[in-house]
């Protein structure tokens, strides 16, 4: 039984799929909490195309994993690289049919947020005499990521319900915003799992300002989305207030659930519980729509 558990786990977490599911609950989120219309069109796009691009970095990348023996996420995506290639085929097949029922005038939102997430594994850019890609130049990762999710996760549900000029009001800005920040919290805690194998010239956050450091920049990053989530609550009005006290209480268990994250966490600590923080989003403002 605990086998059997153990190997779905492995294969949900591993495969993407849940990265993906998460992705595509930021999508419900942003919709949730606007009063969007709940365009399952979109989500479905941004799971599909999230399933695509993380398991096409896994496959070009496989090679150039570091294999340890404490890296289990390592050894399973090398031992079960063959369901990765059909996991991307399908997704990339299932992210075509979804983009019919998508307005193409904003189908383009998708382009710079695509060329990101290929250019993030390709290694096209040479530096110190070696190639490689967006995710190993200094101090840029973390940032890519962030615009990367932002563009997928705010932008497209908004400009998809009303038009690409929506994403200049002031409610896509905060949405924005907090979006973006709440993403480079959770991603700092990948850098901490990542410290044994990040080379030093990378300069991530924990590098330069230590485990302890970095955690704390994150949870104080999420306490800023706290901040503008009152702020569009109190101020602006975008938001209804029991959502408010629902996305409030997954910023808070976010927070507990960052502060306590090291190198030693198993990889489900990082892939399935931080992670999962965006669908905790999804579940705590779905769970304020049944009272």
């Amino acid at each position: 039984m605990l086998s059997t558990i153990k190997t779905t786990l492995n294969f949900i977490i591993y495969s993407n799929i849940w990265v993906a599911l998460a992705a595509a609950s930021l999508v419900e989120v942003t919709e949730l909490l606007y009063n969007l219309q709940m365009d399952y069109e979109v989500s479905g796009l941004v799971f599909f195309a999230t399933l695509f691009t993380y398991n096409f970095q896994r496959i070009v990348r496989i090679r150039s994993m570091v294999l340890t023996e404490d890296s289990h996420r390592h050894q399973w995506i090398a031992k079960h690289k063959t369901i990765l290639l059909w996991l991307t085929g399908a997704s990339g097949a299932g992210m075509l049919v979804c983009c019919w029922w998508i307005d193409w005038s904003i189908l383009w939102l998708l382009v710079p947020a695509g060329v990101l997430s290929i250019a993030y594994a390709l290694q096209v850019f040479n530096w110190n005499g070696k190639k490689i890609g967006l995710r190993d130049l200094p101090y840029i990762k973390i940032v890519m990521i962030a615009v990367t999710w932002m563009i997928a996760t705010v932008w497209l549900p908004m400009a998809q319900y009303d038009s690409i000029y929506a994403l200049l009001s002031d409610k896509a800005i905060w949405g924005s915003l907090r979006t973006f920040l709440f993403i480079v919290a959770i991603t700092i805690p990948f850098d901490i799992r990542d410290l044994k194998y990040d080379e030093a010239n990378k300069k991530t956050l924990p590098q330069m300002m230590g485990t302890r450091g970095a955690i704390v920049l994150s949870v104080l990053l999420v306490v800023i989305c706290i901040g503008i989530a009152s702020w569009e609550v109190l101020i602006h009005q975008y938001m209804n207030p029991y959502f408010y006290g629902g996305i409030v209480g997954a910023y808070l268990l976010t927070a507990v659930i960052i502060s306590l994250a090291n190198e030693q966490r198993h990889e489900f600590y990082f892939a399935g519980l931080v992670e999962g923080t965006m669908v905790l989003k999804y579940l705590f403002l779905l769970s304020v729509t049944m009272l």
